[in-house]
């Protein structure tokens, strides 16, 4: 999580499309993700990806449409790993 948010939001996508078999509106959605940073590296060290983690900063920004390559690696937001 990020060392100076206690809520924060992951950079997602969304769509609805119909299905062509029976015609019902389906909504999907999805986390997008980048390059591991070096922590999430170690974590995830088999995928070296990880999701996009906004700064707060930045929640408007991805909201109204900015560039999406903005939030590309290497977009950096300070995080600690927390065992659980």
């Amino acid at each position: 999580m990020p060392k100076d948010q206690e809520i924060f939001a992951f950079a997602g996508i969304y769509s609805t499309w119909k299905n062509p078999e029976n015609n019902e509106l389906v909504n999907s959605y999805s986390i997008v993700t980048t390059e591991a940073n070096e922590l999430m590296s170690e974590i995830h060290n088999n995928k070296k990806r990880m999701p996009v983690v906004l700064k707060s900063a930045d929640h408007k920004s991805w909201l109204t449409g900015n560039e999406v390559s903005n939030f590309a690696f290497p977009y950096d937001v300070d995080l600690e790993a927390k065992p659980v």
